[in-house]
């Protein structure tokens, strides 16, 4: 879909059962001719084992995107 400049994303992530949540500004750099295409780098440290949520922000309040998915050891 459609996503607003990169300089206006947050990156969230938060792991299932877990209360801490890792919140970060999302890089402009974009990965393809398009414009469009964002490049979101997780920190190593901040991707625990389990089941991840990333979700990217617009602003304070709207949910661009969500992913799920889980790290194994």
């Amino acid at each position: 879909g459609d996503l607003p400049a990169a300089v206006d994303l947050t990156a969230e992530l938060a792991v299932v059962g877990r209360d801490d949540v890792t919140r970060w500004p999302v890089d402009d750099a974009p990965a393809g001719d398009d414009g469009a295409t964002r490049l979101v780098s997780v920190p190593p440290y901040a991707v625990p084992v389990g089941d991840c949520v990333l979700t990217l922000w617009a602003g304070d309040a709207d949910v661009v995107q969500r992913y799920r998915f889980r790290v194994t050891p």
